[in-house]
């Protein structure tokens, strides 16, 4: 995938039928709600996302070209959208009732430590999250290609990004005082061949 693309047309961009599972079955929960979306890349689901009027949409998004093209998108203009990275910048976003996290979390060298983050920093009520790596693992990623993990300056990374398995996750977010609700599993991604489970944790303590 080129870091040139542009996609003007949502629809066109494979992965619908996924988007459209999760629009059915989760982001009912962003009506009314001042809600962030970590990691949109180009507002593939922040769209859906303003179908269901959030009180507010605040997008943050490490990929300059990325804001450049949500901060354009005028079905996105009420948004606000931030320049910044899922592991140190959560601290601009300040507290919400829904947290979305679709397609980040695999890409992170430090996956606990973005949420923790996030519960501390944004701390919301409920947390939508998806896991396609589903196995503890590591493996290289090259920083700031399209797709993949991507930095706001020059701070040097590890190339390196860790994938967490679906114990971890329940249990790191029982600890930061969260309950798993909702477990989904999608039934078909055109973009990917593994089936990818989708989590709503909602928090439990105050």
């Amino acid at each position: 995938m080129s870091d040139s693309l542009n996609f003007v047309n949502v629809a066109d961009v494979p992965g619908q039928d996924a988007w459209q599972y999760i629009d059915d079955n989760f982001l009912h929960v962003c009506r009314d709600k001042s809600v962030v979306e970590i990691g949109p890349f180009d507002g593939w689901i922040s769209e859906r996302i303003m179908n269901h009027q959030p009180q507010q949409l605040v997008l943050i998004e490490a990929r300059k070209q990325s804001v450049d093209q949500l901060r354009s998108n005028p079905k996105l203009k009420s948004c606000k959208v931030l320049l910044g990275d899922m592991h140190y910048d959560l601290n601009q976003v300040g507290p919400v009732d829904v947290a979305i996290v679709m397609g980040v979390i695999y890409h992170s060298h430090a996956p606990l430590l973005m949420l923790e983050e996030l519960v501390n920093q944004c701390n919301p009520q409920t947390i939508l999250l998806d896991n396609p790596g589903q196995i503890l693992n590591w493996h290289t990623e090259s920083v700031n290609d399209p797709g993949m993990r991507h930095t706001v300056s020059n701070r040097k990374t590890c190339g390196i990004v860790i994938t967490i398995d679906e114990d971890i996750i329940i249990t790191a977010m029982k600890n930061l005082g969260y309950a798993l609700q909702i477990k989904h599993t999608l039934p078909k991604l055109t973009i990917k061949s593994a089936q990818v489970p989708v989590y709503q944790f909602e928090r439990i303590h105050g």
